[in-house]
């Protein structure tokens, strides 16, 4: 697998998952699929099925690489943000293999608005119980950015104040189910906040990366989300010495793989 997630217990605060890579070539074998829009093929190599390899088109291929590239520090932390919010979009489906789960794409492209991720889990009758939402930061200022950027959004869902792009994203992602259960009972359901799941991704520092200081990084986690269910409050954390090196050095073999589906 290109991604190994280890579970840790902040209990009463949050549950994390720390990602390490395992395969780095493998990895950038899926982010490379996922920016040709070869989400279903990805999905079924995280979920160990065999599957067709997808048909590729050398001029989605070449505007893909091209994004890869930049030109300003600008331009530079754009891809890095979209391409970090790819490889959490292979972390969350591999953490949730085996279960009736279903999950927004990533962006199609850097610096796009709107939600990082929604994902759904179903029960066996397929009831709803759980959505995932989720903030990707790919950032060297880890604490200033959960304080100033997440943590407002999450309160702004637990509000309701974004209520409607939730009930547009879930309806749209289970449109298989019956129509009728889906008007009704799944259309109120999302609305329930105690089946909401949030979920920040975050890239520590070096001193936040230390146990000690893990709990401050996610300071006032429980007051943003509240209740005393910690299984609501989730993080993801992908720790680099220098997070922009390695991701100028992991992106070129995200282009070296690209060229090699060209025809």
């Amino acid at each position: 697998m290109p991604v190994k997630l280890i579970h840790i217990d902040y209990s009463p605060l949050h549950n994390e998952v720390e990602l390490e890579v395992e395969n780095e070539a493998l990895l950038a074998q899926h982010v490379a699929y996922l920016m040709l829009g070869n989400h279903l093929h990805v999905q079924q190599i995280l979920a160990s099925k065999a599957g067709f390899v997808p048909p590729n088109n050398d001029t989605a291929i070449d505007l893909a690489i091209t994004r890869l590239n930049w030109a300003t520090d600008e331009d530079r932390y754009k891809r890095d943000g979209w391409v970090y919010q790819m490889i959490n979009w292979i972390a969350i489906n591999r953490e949730n293999v085996g279960k009736k789960f279903f999950v927004q794409l990533p962006h199609d492209a850097p610096a796009q608005h709107g939600i990082d991720g929604v994902a759904v889990i179903l029960k066996d009758d397929d009831e709803l119980e759980h959505i995932i939402i989720s903030e990707d930061k790919y950032t060297s200022n880890p604490r200033e950015t959960v304080r100033l950027l997440v943590w407002p959004d999450f309160k702004e869902f637990e509000k309701g104040t974004r209520n409607n792009q939730l009930v547009g994203r879930v309806t749209y992602m289970l449109q298989h189910l019956d129509r009728d259960k889906l008007l009704s009972t799944i259309s109120a359901d999302i609305y329930r906040n105690e089946i909401r799941k949030y979920r920040v991704a975050i890239t520590p520092d070096r001193v936040t990366n230390k146990p000690l200081w893990r709990r401050k990084l996610f300071k006032d986690y429980e007051l943003t989300v509240t209740g005393n269910d910690v299984q609501r409050r989730n993080s993801l954390t992908f720790y680099q010495a220098d997070i922009r090196q390695w991701m100028e050095d992991f992106c070129p073999q995200v282009s070296a793989f690209l060229l090699t589906l060209k025809s």
